[in-house]
């Protein structure tokens, strides 16, 4: 599962659960401008 980085999502129990069904968790990278090609045009 891919999440924000918000801090809620970052608990450890919440990791743990996710882990718990057999889910990978990956966070996305913090926003950046550099990445968003709406604010590049």
């Amino acid at each position: 599962m891919v999440i924000y980085n918000l801090s809620t999502h970052k608990a450890t129990k919440v990791k743990e659960l996710m882990e718990s069904i057999g889910t990978q968790v990956a966070f996305l990278s913090p926003y950046s401008a550099d990445f968003n090609s709406i604010q590049n045009s």
